[in-house]
């Protein structure tokens, strides 16, 4: 069960001195380390990509939770396309000297710098507490998480030799960037050259409110010419106030939604996607429950037509629902009417417990999940969406990428002395990353050498869209077990 209250908080520096984070979450058996698994987030996103859907009770629906009560201890990296990350170094160190450094802020230097030194970190921490501990370590990347440490590999610095990792997990993306038609149309605009080079652009973020933050003028000009149809609520109007209210949240979030979107690509399948993602939740306490509801139910007030969906529920507080005097809160989300202290809830016209009062009410998660690229990382990936593989980030005009593919880089991949297992995980309705970015760096891998097979992996979600990987409604049951066959055993 999540208690993330436990995490520990391990600041580094990294060789270019930028101060990166790692969190870990160590195993229940503190006199028994764990398997570790490093956690890379995509970019502009944090950490906090692992640590939700909030678990409903003691069943655990982040990856997070769910590797650490599979006996594995968690390591969440913030590595410098974090939103963390971004934020402390414009305050620190200034807007445009942060942002505009395109020597520092590129994937480049996430996969030389930030990703070797966390795993070493990670060594260095665990052997502290635990001397002579050698258990292999096992990498989960997401998004552009996996393209960098597919880079860091691919260029030797990271290895099973060098840091004891084992096993990599890849979800979404290595080094081949296959997107849909309307993000490789963006790419090949060369706005965010124009920008670097017209305006003072330090970053993009896709969190706008009035007074606060603006887009600048040529991306707003484009986005507000964008075709309706590629916003997925094209209904919700700018956003232009940072309203408390849950509805004004709410509206936060599906305008964040659109933006995303147009920056990157949809990014997920909403059909799948719990529901407090984008809808408020508000906290109900409850008493005398006798049976103990299912995330997605309906409960309804009984005599009246106040209602709500169950998002999840926190642990009990008090007794237990097998001897019907179970006490705790729920989290409910698509509230209608008015709740009514000391009346019955039911599910499906069967009492579950007795409504004691309302307590927080929680934003929508998406609003804490993304925040501001640095201008230089956002061109990089453009560039590699325009090549459709990775290479070296191109800072001046003239100057040429490197190319990362070829047979050298696939050894240190797949040569007997390398990884145990490589996993490759994408998904058939992705609209940020084709499900062809992970079937091309397959391809690629079983190149030349036949046995790579028993080695690599690949596991192809046919109903899943791209976020909801990891925030859908099943993904605790259907995507993270094949996440950990792809990690060290227990």
């Amino acid at each position: 069960m999540a208690d993330f209250t436990n995490m520990e908080w391990h600041p580094f520096l990294t060789q270019d001195s930028v101060e990166l984070v790692l969190h870990r979450w160590k195993a229940e058996d503190h006199h028994a380390p764990g398997v570790p698994v490093l956690l890379l987030h995509g970019a502009s996103a944090g950490h906090e990509t692992f640590m939700i859907p909030k678990p409903h009770g003691t069943e655990p629906r982040s990856l997070a939770d769910w590797l650490h009560t599979q006996g594995y201890e968690p390591w969440l990296l913030d590595w410098r396309g974090s939103k963390n990350i971004t934020l402390k170094e414009s305050n620190q160190r200034g807007e445009l000297m942060a942002f505009r450094e395109g020597e520092i802020y590129n994937f480049d230097n996430v996969a030389k710098y930030d990703i070797p030194k966390a795993l070493e970190e990670i060594r260095r921490l665990r052997d502290k507490q635990f001397p002579g501990d050698d258990k292999p370590i096992g990498a989960v990347g997401w998004c552009m998480g996996a393209g960098t440490l597919a880079q860091a590999i691919v260029q030797g610095h990271v290895s099973k030799k060098q840091h004891g990792l084992s096993h990599v997990v890849l979800m979404t993306l290595g080094l081949f960037y296959e997107t849909p038609v309307d993000s490789r149309l963006k790419a090949e605009e060369r706005l965010l050259e124009a920008l670097i080079a017209s305006e003072s652009v330090s970053f993009v973020d896709p969190r706008v409110l009035k007074n606060e933050y603006n887009w600048p003028t040529t991306i707003q000009a484009l986005y507000d010419g964008w075709s309706g149809r590629l916003k997925p609520h094209d209904d919700v109007e700018p956003n232009n106030a940072r309203g408390d209210d849950p509805t004004e949240k709410m509206r936060q979030a599906l305008d964040m939604c659109n933006r995303l979107s147009f920056m990157y690509g949809m990014p997920y399948a909403e059909k799948n996607l719990v529901s407090e993602i984008h809808h408020p939740g508000w906290e109900m306490s409850f008493d005398s429950g006798k049976h103990n509801p299912s995330v997605g139910d309906e409960i309804k007030i009984t005599g009246s037509k106040a209602k709500g969906i169950l998002a999840y529920s926190r642990p009990l507080e008090s007794g237990a629902w097998d001897t019907q005097n179970a006490a705790g809160k729920l989290v409910l989300t698509k509230v209608e009417g008015d709740f009514t202290k000391g009346e019955s809830l039911a599910v499906k016209g069967n009492i579950i417990g007795t409504f004691r009062g309302l307590g927080e009410t929680i934003p929508p998660e998406l609003l804490n999940q993304f925040g501001a690229i640095p201008i230089n990382m956002y061109l990089h990936g453009a560039q590699n969406i325009r090549r459709g593989w990775a290479g070296t980030y191109v800072h001046r005009q003239r100057a040429v990428a490197n190319q990362l593919i070829n047979i050298a880089a696939r050894k240190r991949f797949t040569d007997k002395d390398s990884f145990d297992q490589i996993t490759l995980i994408g998904s058939s309705l992705n609209r940020l990353w084709h499900r062809e970015s992970i079937d091309r760096m397959y391809e690629w891998l079983m190149q030349g050498n036949p046995g790579n097979q028993r080695k690599c992996r690949k596991v192809i979600f046919p109903n899943y869209g791209h976020q909801d990987l990891l925030w859908g409604k099943n993904a605790y049951k259907d995507v993270f077990p094949e996440i950990g066959k792809g990690l060290p055993k227990i």
